[in-house]
């Protein structure tokens, strides 16, 4: 589902790492405290794609709940503004075309392994 550029692919909408970097510039706070993200999809019931976003707080960060309402709402919204695919695909079905963003302790779950072949995005 996803290409070597890490952009991956929901519903006919191509949705690549920069989007969701530009998402996250757009907020003081969310630089502030993202260190690094991934993205990727993940076929689900029905054979539905959905999209994935692991983020990783930074060093010594607490996860709140504004910090998590803070990205779905700035990510979704960057989503629906930029990318007129996934503003389509969101607008017939928004419940599936949700993005799923996870919010993970620095260095932990699928950033504890730093030498894994997917890139990371630094945020700063």
């Amino acid at each position: 589902y996803g290409r070597k550029d890490g952009t991956v692919s929901v519903d006919g909408a191509l949705i690549s790492p920069s989007e969701i970097y530009k998402a996250i510039l757009t907020d003081n706070e969310l630089v502030s405290a993202i260190n690094t993200f991934k993205i990727s999809v993940k076929s689900e019931y029905d054979n539905y794609i959905r999209l994935y976003i692991f983020l990783e707080i930074r060093k010594d960060n607490p996860i709140t709940e504004s910090l998590i309402k803070k990205c779905n709402d700035v990510i979704l919204n960057s989503l629906l503004n930029s990318n007129e695919c996934f503003k389509s695909s969101y607008g017939k079905n928004p419940e599936i075309h949700k993005p799923i963003i996870n919010i993970v302790p620095f260095n932990t779950g699928i950033f504890a392994e730093k030498n894994s072949t997917v890139k990371h995005v630094y945020t700063k």
